[in-house]
């Protein structure tokens, strides 16, 4: 009977150990992709920002150029994106790689008509988008969580300021999603 508890603890011993050992294997990747991970947000997040800038120039030029280098343009802020989404497609989902490729589809059809309009609908899609990659990465989780743990919050003038006009700017946005169609709403008329 000994013999039998002897050898069941040595089995119950090894397979314990096993699958520590693989627990352990597995936390140790997962600290490898999460900073790959969250290396491919920031370059996305830092690509967005100044693809964005870029736009906002030269609609505000937008009369200084050629419908050729206007094409050109447009087509090069595009293929930016759209570039990014296939190399770095192992950790950005399928739909913010469709956001981003389709954030500056329509700029090459801007004239002095619609630009205002599309400025307006280009800051929108830009807020938007920022705040997917912020969600998809965790960065909006770990900063609740950071302030949850730590337990600051700033309280000055400006920021109280600022939590006023964040409340206010989240009412008109939301109103104002009520009253647009949505992008596939868009796309759907347009096919």
């Amino acid at each position: 009977m000994e013999i039998i508890i002897g050898i069941g603890g040595i089995i119950l011993g090894v397979i314990l150990n096993e699958v520590v050992r693989r627990n352990s294997r597995i936390e140790s990747f997962n600290t490898q992709i999460f900073n790959e991970r969250l290396e491919k947000f920031n370059e996305l997040y830092m690509l967005l920002h100044k693809t964005y800038e870029e736009a906002t120039q030269f609609l505000e030029s937008f009369n200084n150029y050629s419908d050729d280098e206007w094409w050109e343009i447009s087509n090069l802020l595009i293929f930016r994106l759209v570039t990014f989404g296939d190399e770095s497609g192992f950790f950005v989902s399928d739909e913010l790689k469709v956001q981003c490729s389709s954030f500056y589809m329509g700029i090459e059809d801007v004239d002095t008509d619609t630009l205002e309009s599309y400025h307006k609908e280009l800051q929108q899609n830009h807020k938007f988008t920022i705040e997917m990659v912020l969600n998809e990465s965790g960065i909006n989780r770990i900063n609740k969580s950071m302030r949850g743990i730590i337990g600051y919050k700033h309280n000055s003038q400006v920021i109280k300021y600022y939590r006023k006009l964040k409340r206010k700017q989240f009412w008109i946005d939301k109103k104002q999603k009520e009253k647009q169609p949505s992008n596939s709403m868009k796309y759907k008329e347009q096919i």
